[in-house]
C-alpha cells in the first residue's frame, strides 16, 4: 500500500475565514452589548458562574485543586439556570444572555471525550433530558445562528422541538429550571438522581465518610478520593461504535485512505461529514457504487455500531472481518458473514472508535520517530523514499524498499511522538451549518441496483411476520375519565367490557389504572378511542414497555407492555375508525342511550379523592343543558341521593359505560362487516390505511407478479414528484365577492377518482438515455390513457423527471407550476406561481403543464418505465364505489366502511422512512443505557410516578420500501381532474375565487356555461354524485333546500368565509380558519364586536348561526378585518371544549391560555 505525499494544505480565501470567525464568535447575532443589569440579581450570578465554568471547561489543574479526575475539575463541567427564581428584569437577562453562552460553550467543549446533557425542569414530575452529540450538534449551531432560541413562543410549540431542527426549549411558564453537565463527570449518577436534577459523582458510605475524615487530617485527602472513586466506579460496557477520528495527523504525510486529515479545512470537514468512517472505509476498500449507495440509504448515523455489520453484510454478500484495537491487551477479532457465497472480503481496524482498512503502510518506525533528523539528513530524497529509512548509519539512512508497517501500529508511533492534535468541537462546528439538513446531494448517476431497490409486491408474511402477531386471548374496550384540574390530569374511574360480554366493569378511585391491570387477563388487546390520551394513566403503572411502540407525532397508536408477568396490548381504535365516538351511533345504526351531559370541571382532583356525593347545584355550572343533566340524574339507577346531590361515581360510571359500550358495538360492527366483506380481521391492523392497503394488496398488486416497490436512489428521486393539492386564492391575492351568488364546486371522492383513471405500472424504473431527454420524445412515445401494453411507438408507461421551465405560453390565476425553494432557492416567489423555475414532475403533470399552460421546458434527468399498464385498480376502485352505492341507498352502515377504505388508499404508497426510534428503559438500566449508547440519543423524557423513561434515539439502519411510482400518479391525477375544470372555465372567462384541494368556489350563474363547455370538450357529465364528477357542497340550513353564498371574504389559504342563504331566505355562515376551532372563531368575533349581531357555531350542521336577520354581523365583522389586514389574537381556550397539551413524557395537561395571532 502506497501511502503518498500529503497535499499542501488547502488554502482559505478571504471571505471563507471571516465567515468562519463569524460562525465561530456568532457574531452575526450576539455583537450587541449586554443588557444592563443589577450584579445581585441571581440571573446575573448564573451567567457570569456559566462563562466561568465554559472558559474552564479544558483547563489545566492548579495546585491544591479538587479534580474528580485527572480531566475534570471538581465542580467544572455543571451549569445550573434557576429560571423560576428570577424577576422578570432577570428572565429577561436571561433569554438574551443564554444564547452567548451557549456560543462560546460549543467553542470550548470536547464533544468527542465529552457527553453534554441538557436537563429541563417542568415541575416536581416532568423533566426531560437532551444530549448534545455529534448528530445533534449540527441544529444547535444552525439554532444560534439563524433564531433566537430562547424567544418567546407559545407553551404548545415549546416542548422538546421535533426532530433536529431546534436544540433548545424556550422561555415558556412552566420551564423551572435548565442544568448542563458533563456526563463523563457523572457517569455514576443513578437515574433517581437525573430525574430530580441532581449530580453527585456519588454518595459517601457511613465508612467511607470516616475515612475520608480520617485520611484528611492526616494530609492524605487525594488518597482517600481516589479509592472511593475506584470503588464507586463500575464497569461500564460501551458500544462498539465506529465514528469521526478526532484528531489531526502533523506528521506530512497522507492518511486520507482512511479518514485521517493533516488539517481540518471546508475541503476535509466535508469528507470527515459526509460519510460515515464505515462507509468511507468501505469506498477505499471498492466496493461497487451501487452498494454504496445503498449503505448511505440504509445507514443514517455518523457513529456506526458493530453489532449493525452483520445486517450490511447479509445484505450486500460481503463479508467483513474487524479488528477491534485494545490498546492494553489482545486485539479482538470478529467476522460478519452474508448468507450466500461472499463476493468480496474487507478487513477492517477499528481503532479509537473508528473504522479504517486494516492495512500494512510502506512506512517506518524509525521515519515517525525521528522525523525531523531523517529530513535533514535526507533533504533530497522525496517522501515516499523517507518514510522506508529502517537504518541509520553516521551520516546517512538507508532504506527497505519493502518495508510495511501495520496501520494499527503507525497510529500508536504517531501518538506516542505527539504527531496527532485534537480536533475542538468549535472548530468543526465552523462547517456544521454549511452540511446542516441539507438534501440528498443532487443526483448525478441515476443508476441502482436493483437487488437493493426493487422489491417484487407479493406476501411477505410467511417469511417475515409469521411470528409477530400479538397472541391475543382476550378482547377489551375501555375508556378512563380523569379530573383535569391540577398540574397534569389524573383518573378517577375506568370502564372496560370484553367483545364477547355485554356488560361492563367499572373501577373507581386514584388506583382505578393499577386495579384496571391487575384485572386484564395475560395477552389481553386493549382499545381506547384516543389511545394517545389514555395511554398516560397506564404508563406509570406498566413494569416494562415490550416490543416497538408505534406512534406517529403525538398519536400514540400501539403500545405493548408487561405487568405482573401478563403481556398486555393496547391499540387506539381512532387510528382504525377516524371519526368522534359520538357518529358511531348514527355511523353504525347503534343505539346512543341518554344524551350525554357530563360536568368534566366540577370532578376536580381534591372532590373525587375526598368524596362521592355531588352537590346538584355546583354541578350545574359546569354543564350548558341543565335542563337534560336533572332529567339524567333521575333517570339513572341510584344515580339520585336526594334533591340536592347525586351520586358522582354512579353518574361517571354510567356515561363512561355507555360510551365503552358504543366503542365495542361500532367496532365490533366494523369488524364483522369488513371480515363478511373483504376477509381481513381488524384486529391485525393499526390503521385504517394498513387496512387499505392489505385490501389492494390482495386484490391487485400480489396478483400481478410484476409491481415492484422501491427503496434507495430511484424512491428518493420519484418521491421529489410528490406535490400535495393545491390550495390557494386566485392569483394569490384576497377576494371580496358581495351581491352575486357563489357556489362551492366539490369534487366526488377526489382520490378514488383519480385511482379511477390510473394504473399500476408494471416492471422497475429505467435511466432515461440522453435520446429521451426531451418533452416532445417522451410525450411521443409515451402510452395513450387507456393503453395497457407497449407497442414500437408507443413503449413508454409513464416517467418521472427534472424538468426546467424555459417558457410560459398562458398565464393562470391557480398556476400548476410549482416553485420548491429546495430546488429553485433565488426564487422568491408564492409556491404556486406563473414563474420559470425547476420541477420534478411525472407524466401526467407534464402533459398537463404543457396542455394548460402552454410550457416549454428542458429535461434534465429522469427514470421511465417501459412495461405493461396494469389496470386492475381502476377497476376494483369503480367496484367498491359502486358497492359502497348501494349499501348507502339501502342505509347499511358497512358503506361508511367501504369510504374509510377508498379515502385510505394512497397513505401507505407515500408512507416516508422512519429514521427515529422509541424505546422505554427501566431506571436500573438507563444510565448503562445512556453511557452504551450517547452518541445515538435525541431525547429522554421521564415518565412520572414510574420507573420507566422514554428515549428517543436516531436508528442506525434504516430501510424503507414504498410504492411512491403510484402515490406520486394518484396526486398528479387528482389535479388534472381539477385542472380540467379550473382551464375550462378560464378559457372561458369566468370568475373563480378559491382553490382547496377538491373544491372551488365560482359564480352559481355560470355552472351551466361550464358543464356545457366541459361536456363537449371531454364528452362527460361534469355535475352529478358519480367518480369524477362535480356538486355544489354548501351544507343546507335547511334540510331539502340548497344553500348558496351571498357575500365570501377570502383572506388566505383555508381562512374564508362564506354567507349563506336559501330560497327560505335563512342566513347562516360556512367559515374556515387554518388553526383555529369553530367555537374560538365565534366566541373572538363576539368579543370583538359586541355591538354586531352576535353568532354561535351549531356542530351538528357546520354552519354559524346569527340570532337574527339584520346588517351587521360579529363574524363577518372578523373576516372584514382579517382582509384589511389587521392583527387579531385568538385564545384557543376560550372554547367550550377543555384545551389539552400531550407532553411527551406520556401526561396530559391542561392550559388556560393559548394565543395564535393571524395577520394575512
Amino acid at each position: 500500500m502506497n501511502v503518498p505525499a500529503s497535499n499542501s494544505p488547502v488554502a482559505l480565501d478571504h471571505d471563507q475565514r471571516s465567515h468562519n470567525r463569524a460562525l465561530m464568535e456568532m457574531q452575526p447575532i450576539y455583537s450587541d452589548p449586554p443588557p444592563k443589569i443589577d450584579e445581585s440579581e441571581l440571573a446575573y450570578k448564573e451567567i457570569q458562574n456559566a462563562f466561568y465554568v465554559v472558559k474552564n471547561i479544558n483547563g489545566q489543574k492548579l495546585p491544591d485543586e479538587k479534580w474528580l479526575d485527572p480531566i475534570t475539575k471538581a465542580g467544572e463541567r455543571f451549569i445550573m439556570f434557576n429560571i423560576d427564581q428570577y424577576s422578570p428584569r432577570g428572565k429577561d437577562y436571561f433569554n438574551k444572555m443564554f444564547p452567548r453562552v451557549m456560543a462560546k460553550f460549543i467553542g470550548q467543549i470536547d464533544l468527542f471525550k465529552q457527553k453534554w446533557t441538557f436537563y429541563y425542569d417542568f415541575d416536581e414530575k416532568r423533566n426531560i433530558l437532551r444530549h448534545l452529540n455529534i448528530n445533534t450538534m449540527g441544529s444547535l449551531v444552525h439554532q444560534l445562528l439563524n433564531e433566537a432560541p430562547i424567544a418567546e413562543v407559545q407553551e404548545l410549540a415549546s416542548k422538546v422541538l421535533e426532530s433536529n431542527y431546534d436544540f433548545f426549549l424556550c422561555s415558556i411558564p412552566s420551564l423551572r429550571k435548565i442544568e448542563i453537565f458533563d456526563y463523563t463527570a457523572y457517569s455514576d449518577v443513578d437515574a433517581s438522581a437525573l430525574r430530580k436534577g441532581t449530580y453527585t459523582p456519588y454518595k459517601l458510605t457511613a465508612e467511607e465518610q470516616v475515612m475520608l475524615d480520617t485520611m484528611r487530617a492526616a494530609g492524605q485527602e487525594t488518597i482517600a478520593l481516589k479509592i472511593i472513586k475506584q470503588n464507586h466506579s463500575k464497569k461500564r460496557n460501551r458500544s462498539r461504535n465506529g465514528q469521526l477520528w478526532t484528531w489531526t495527523c502533523k506528521l506530512p504525510i497522507n492518511l486520507e485512505r482512511y479518514q485521517i486529515f493533516n488539517e481540518l479545512n471546508a475541503e476535509t470537514a466535508k469528507k470527515m461529514m459526509k460519510d460515515s468512517c464505515f462507509i468511507y472505509a468501505c469506498i477505499q476498500a471498492g466496493v461497487d457504487e451501487a452498494t454504496i449507495n445503498h449503505m448511505r440509504e440504509i445507514i443514517r448515523v455518523k457513529d456506526f455500531p458493530m453489532s449493525k455489520i452483520k445486517v450490511i453484510a447479509k445484505e450486500t454478500g460481503i463479508r467483513f472481518h474487524v479488528i477491534k484495537y485494545n490498546e492494553k491487551y489482545s486485539n479482538h477479532s470478529y467476522t460478519y458473514e452474508p448468507d450466500e457465497e461472499p463476493k468480496m472480503t474487507v478487513e477492517l481496524l477499528l481503532m479509537y472508535d473508528h473504522y479504517m482498512l486494516n492495512e500494512k503502510l510502506p512506512i517506518s518506525s524509525m521515519f515517525i520517530k525521528n522525523y525531523e533528523d531523517v529530513c535533514k539528513l535526507c533533504k533530497d530524497w522525496t517522501l515516499e523514499k523517507k518514510m522506508l529509512v529502517n537504518r541509520r548509519y553516521e551520516t546517512r539512512y538507508a532504506i527497505n524498499s519493502k518495508l510495511v508497517t501495520p496501520l494499527a501500529k503507525v497510529i500508536e508511533l504517531l501518538f506516542a511522538n505527539n504527531y496527532f492534535e485534537p480536533i475542538r468541537t468549535g472548530e468543526l462546528c465552523t462547517y456544521f451549518t454549511t452540511m446542516y439538513n441539507e438534501n440528498l446531494e443532487e443526483m448525478i448517476d441515476l443508476t441502482y441496483n436493483e437487488r437493493y431497490c426493487a422489491r417484487m409486491k407479493k406476501d411477505w408474511s410467511s417469511e417475515t411476520k409469521k411470528d409477530m402477531k400479538f397472541p391475543r386471548e382476550h378482547v377489551f374496550f375501555a375508556d378512563f375519565e380523569a379530573s383535569t384540574d391540577g398540574n397534569i390530569h389524573k383518573a378517577y374511574n375506568i370502564c372496560f367490557m370484553e367483545d364477547d360480554d355485554d356488560g361492563y366493569t367499572s373501577i373507581w378511585g386514584s388506583d382505578c389504572a393499577s386495579k384496571f391491570l391487575e384485572a386484564l387477563p395475560d395477552k389481553s388487546l386493549v382499545y381506547f378511542h384516543n389511545l394517545s390520551y389514555d395511554v398516560t394513566f397506564l404508563m406509570s403503572q406498566l413494569e416494562e414497555i415490550t416490543g416497538t411502540p408505534i406512534i406517529k407525532g403525538s398519536q400514540t397508536m400501539q403500545i405493548q407492555g408487561k405487568y405482573k408477568g401478563k403481556l398486555l396490548f393496547f391499540k387506539d381504535s381512532y387510528a382504525i375508525i377516524s371519526t368522534k365516538l359520538e357518529r358511531f351511533p348514527e355511523m353504525f345504526h347503534l343505539t346512543s342511550g341518554e344524551k350525554e351531559v357530563f360536568p368534566y370541571n366540577y370532578y376536580t382532583e381534591e372532590l373525587v379523592n375526598t368524596t362521592k356525593v355531588g352537590n346538584i347545584d355546583d354541578a350545574m355550572n359546569h354543564v350548558k343543558d341543565i335542563e337534560a343533566f336533572n332529567e339524567n340524574i333521575e333517570k339513572i339507577e341510584d344515580c339520585k341521593i336526594d334533591d340536592e346531590h347525586f351520586d358522582m361515581e354512579v353518574y361517571s360510571s354510567f356515561y363512561c359505560g355507555q360510551d365503552v359500550r358504543i366503542l365495542r358495538d361500532g367496532f365490533l360492527k366494523f369488524r364483522n362487516d369488513l371480515m363478511t366483506e373483504f376477509e381481513i380481521d381488524a384486529y391485525d391492523y393499526v390503521s385504517i390505511s394498513s387496512i387499505s392497503n392489505k385490501l389492494f394488496e390482495k386484490r391487485v398488486y400480489w396478483k400481478n407478479g410484476n409491481l415492484f416497490d422501491l427503496a434507495g436512489k430511484p424512491r428518493e428521486y420519484i418521491s421529489k414528484c410528490i406535490q400535495g393539492g393545491r390550495c390557494m386564492l386566485a392569483e394569490n391575492k384576497k377576494q371580496y365577492n358581495e351581491g352575486e351568488l357563489i357556489t362551492d364546486f366539490d369534487a366526488v371522492s377526489l382520490y378514488p377518482s383519480a385511482i379511477a383513471r390510473l394504473y399500476c405500472l408494471e416492471g422497475i424504473p429505467k435511466v432515461m438515455t440522453e435520446e429521451m431527454k426531451s418533452s416532445e420524445y417522451l410525450l411521443e412515445h409515451l402510452f395513450d390513457d387507456d393503453q395497457a401494453e407497449p407497442t414500437k411507438e408507443k413503449f413508454i408507461s409513464g416517467f418521472y423527471c427534472q424538468i426546467e421551465i424555459l417558457s410560459i405560453g398562458k398565464n393562470s390565476a391557480f398556476p400548476l407550476i410549482v416553485v420548491n425553494p429546495d430546488i429553485n432557492p433565488d426564487l422568491h416567489v408564492a409556491r404556486s406561481s406563473n414563474t420559470c423555475c425547476k420541477m420534478f414532475v411525472d407524466h401526467i403533470t407534464l402533459q398537463d403543464l404543457i396542455k394548460f399552460q402552454e410550457i416549454s421546458c428542458k429535461v434534465i434527468d429522469g427514470y421511465y418505465y417501459d412495461g405493461k399498464r396494469d389496470m386492475t385498480i381502476r377497476n376494483e376502485v369503480k367496484k367498491l364505489f359502486e358497492l359502497r352505492a348501494k349499501y348507502k341507498k339501502e342505509g347499511n352502515p358497512i358503506q361508511e366502511i367501504i369510504k374509510l377504505l377508498l379515502n385510505s388508499i394512497y397513505g401507505k404508497t407515500i408512507l416516508k422512512p422512519i429514521d427515529k426510534k422509541i424505546r422505554f428503559i427501566k431506571d436500573n438500566k438507563l444510565t448503562d443505557y445512556i453511557i452504551k449508547n450517547y452518541n445515538d440519543i435525541q431525547t429522554i423524557e421521564f415518565i412520572p410516578d414510574s420507573e420507566l423513561s422514554c428515549v428517543k434515539s436516531f436508528k442506525p439502519i434504516v430501510r424503507h420500501f414504498n410504492y411512491c411510482p403510484l402515490g406520486v400518479s394518484i396526486l398528479s391525477m387528482s389535479k388534472r381532474i381539477m385542472n380540467e375544470v379550473f382551464f375550462t372555465a378560464e378559457d372561458l372567462g369566468l370568475k373563480l375565487f378559491y382553490q382547496d384541494t377538491d373544491s372551488l368556489h365560482l359564480y352559481e350563474k355560470d355552472l351551466d356555461k361550464l358543464a356545457e363547455e366541459y361536456k363537449r370538450r371531454y364528452n362527460r357529465e361534469l355535475i352529478g354524485k358519480a367518480l369524477g364528477q362535480f356538486h355544489s357542497d354548501f351544507a343546507e340550513i335547511t334540510a331539502g333546500h340548497m344553500s348558496k353564498a351571498q357575500r365570501s371574504i377570502f383572506v388566505g389559504k383555508k381562512t374564508y368565509l362564506d354567507e349563506l342563504t336559501n330560497d327560505l331566505k335563512e342566513i347562516a355562515f360556512h367559515c374556515r380558519m387554518k388553526g383555529i376551532t369553530q367555537d374560538v372563531i365565534a366566541l373572538t368575533a363576539n368579543q370583538m364586536f359586541p355591538d354586531a349581531i352576535q353568532v354561535h357555531y351549531d356542530e351538528k350542521k357546520g354552519l354559524f348561526f346569527p340570532e337574527k336577520v339584520g346588517e351587521k354581523y360579529s363574524i363577518v365583522e372578523l373576516y372584514k378585518s382579517l382582509y384589511e389586514g389587521d392583527e387579531i389574537t385568538f385564545d384557543l381556550c376560550i372554547g367550550s371544549k377543555p384545551c389539552f397539551n400531550k407532553n411527551k413524557d406520556f401526561t396530559i395537561s391542561t392550559k388556560s391560555s393559548f394565543e395564535r395571532k393571524l395577520k394575512f
